[in-house]
């Protein structure tokens, strides 16, 4: 079987997501992997290959621009997949060249939905929103990464259920990082309002005895939150493009990783937290209820700051040896639920699926 991963964006998470599932998927006799890719590259990619690995100059974003209007270039591109002859597509993100792709190859479209429900509150909610209600007019099957919201997408925008599937993000794993006890905590990835930065103004000051590294681009309507953060002496402020290599330090320097979300579908940054066998402690809210257990760190009564703050003490308060039993925990359950490995079965089952679905052959 024939496979085109798609992901138009320049974000490093999208990009690297395609080529290390090419990488495991091309390891089974099944399958002939193609990922199709921004020119833009943020992901060290190890093996280019540049008869399955097709990169083009696509538009950097996913709203209006004058790159959008590049014809020619959205031209080579659907002529490229013509030759690829692929038997499905996966678009990994979102991006407004993959609508034209998905008209000219019908049939073939599976598309993953990142936000089911948009977030409160963020700038982009009516576009994510628009786009999740189109992408439900034209993929021929969706994907989530929560099991919770299979039935919520189907409901909120009409599409059959029996076309809807799961399978979980996933990461090239590395081995088990030891435990370092610096006394820092983590709060990493894009700063947006609904990830909950003005949580942290009012969590910060009850916790003096710990340094805080708060590490990701700010939104525009996050300034202020970041200006007032930037004030506090336990706090160090990282507020740009953080790539690969800073990313890794951040959480191997880092003892604890917190996400204090208003709202979430699922979270990237649980799975690297794991990845770098580092416990967190967030709101249960969304997704990330199925993402975080009592071995692994801990779930907050959603907008409950006392306890989050009582965590956090509890947590840093262990001794070495319990701490480690929690960074064990957090990364054996990553290895199980998010690795490459566990992910292709699950996509390979999907695919069987949708083969049978169409016209009753399997792999």
């Amino acid at each position: 079987m024939k496979i085109l991963l798609v992901s138009l964006s320049n974000h490093y998470t999208f990009q690297e997501t395609i080529y290390t599932l090419k990488e495991e998927m091309s390891k089974s006799t099944n399958f002939e992997v193609h990922t199709l890719g921004s020119n833009k590259m943020r992901y060290t990619l190890q093996k280019y290959d540049s008869r399955t690995n097709h990169i083009f100059n696509v538009p950097s974003k996913t709203g209006i621009s004058i790159k959008m209007l590049d014809y020619f270039e959205l031209s080579r591109i659907i002529s490229n997949i013509k030759k690829i002859d692929p038997d499905y597509i996966m678009f990994f993100s979102s991006h407004i060249w993959n609508i034209p792709i998905m008209k000219k190859f019908k049939g073939k479209n599976i598309h993953i939905i990142h936000d089911v429900i948009p977030h409160v509150g963020d700038k982009n909610y009516t576009s994510v929103k628009m786009y999740n209600k189109y992408m439900s007019r034209i993929s021929d099957f969706i994907v989530v990464h929560t099991r919770i919201f299979i039935n919520l997408f189907s409901q909120m925008y009409k599409y059959p259920l029996e076309k809807i599937f799961y399978f979980n993000l996933t990461r090239k794993q590395i081995d088990y990082s030891s435990y370092n006890e610096s006394n820092k905590i983590l709060f990493f990835g894009r700063i947006n309002k609904y990830k909950g930065i003005d949580f942290l103004i009012d969590i910060i000051p009850h916790l003096n005895d710990y340094q805080f590294i708060v590490a990701g681009k700010p939104n525009k309507d996050s300034y202020d939150e970041i200006n007032i953060l930037k004030a506090f002496p336990n706090v160090t402020i990282i507020d740009s493009y953080i790539d690969e290599k800073m990313m890794e330090k951040l959480f191997l320097e880092s003892e604890l990783v917190i996400l204090p979300y208003k709202s979430a579908t699922q979270s990237g940054v649980i799975i690297d937290a794991y990845k770098y066998s580092r416990p967190v402690v967030c709101f249960a809210v969304g997704g990330l209820v199925e993402q975080v257990n009592n071995e692994t760190g801990f779930l907050i009564e959603d907008g409950n700051k006392e306890m989050f703050i009582n965590k956090i003490r509890y947590y840093m308060s262990l001794a070495r040896e319990e701490k480690e039993t929690y960074a064990h925990s957090a990364y054996n359950f990553g290895l199980k639920k998010y690795s490459l490995e566990s992910n292709v079965s699950l996509i390979s089952n999907i695919l069987m699926d949708i083969q049978i679905q169409q016209n009753g052959i399997k792999l």
